[in-house]
């Protein structure tokens, strides 16, 4: 009886699978991924409107390409913190020009009564 792989999440690692279909999922989606770390590189925005979907079609994920696909998850979650990151100083940015624009503003003229009998 032979003993069969498993995952860190406990999942059989199946080694078959469409191979030729799963290298070309995973280089579409590293070209993505190249993309979008240079564009944050150079401060661009980019924003295709695309997901990406594990592609049930193709079979599991044969064993070979696990390493690489590993490897794109982290660099994917690298982006992902960077992102976050980003997204905080734009908001903490964005509420310092908020203040000063709120602290500039003229104020309207209003009644001021004193009360000088108490």
């Amino acid at each position: 009886m032979t003993e069969q792989r498993v995952d860190r999440g406990g999942l059989p690692i199946v080694d078959h699978g469409d191979r030729e279909a799963w290298e070309i999922a995973l280089d579409r989606l590293e070209l993505d991924l190249v993309r979008i770390e240079r564009a944050l590189g150079v401060g661009d925005f980019v924003d295709d409107g695309t997901c990406w979907e594990v592609p049930s079609r193709y079979g599991p994920l044969p064993g070979e390409l696990r390493t690489r696909a590993e490897e794109l998850l982290a660099r994917q979650r690298s982006v992902i913190e960077t992102l976050r990151e980003r997204m905080a100083t734009t908001l903490r940015q964005r509420a310092v020009v908020d203040s000063i624009g709120r602290a500039a503003q003229t104020p309207e003229p209003r009644a001021a009564y004193i009360d000088l009998t108490a």
